[in-house]
């Protein structure tokens, strides 16, 4: 059975990404193995839209595309950097867990002026 492949443009829909985007991160050589047909159009397979995937919600997460690059080159490595990929991916999580706290933290401080002005709100009205 032989492995299915997309088009760049079924990877923009499928992941939510302009086409220029894809081309770009292909550039940069982040996205490994990406086969070409004959007339050297890319065709994407399950295993790229992962790492496509995978660089959004790294990038989401605040990393620069050079720390991306450096976590796919160790993707490809396989089993020599297991722990700086685990490593990698704590340290984001912990920055994003910081980043919930401070937002939770001026979340809470909103809430309250939401419900201080509702209140002095209510009042001048009620005069």
């Amino acid at each position: 059975m032989s492995e299915k492949f997309d088009s760049i443009g079924e990877v923009s829909k499928k992941v939510g990404l302009p086409i220029s985007t894809i081309r770009y991160y292909d550039k940069k050589e982040l996205i490994p193995n990406i086969q070409k047909n004959t007339l050297g159009v890319r065709q994407f397979s399950e295993d790229n839209l992962e790492i496509i995937q995978m660089i959004e919600h790294l990038k989401q997460s605040g990393m620069s595309l050079k720390r991306v690059k450096q976590f796919v080159d160790w993707c490809i490595e396989v089993e020599t950097s297991l722990e700086n990929r685990r490593d990698t991916i704590y340290q984001q999580r912990d920055n994003i867990k910081k980043e919930i706290e401070q937002l939770q933290a001026t979340l809470e401080v909103l809430d309250f002026k939401c419900r201080f002005y509702d209140e002095a709100v209510e009042n001048s009205q009620s005069k």
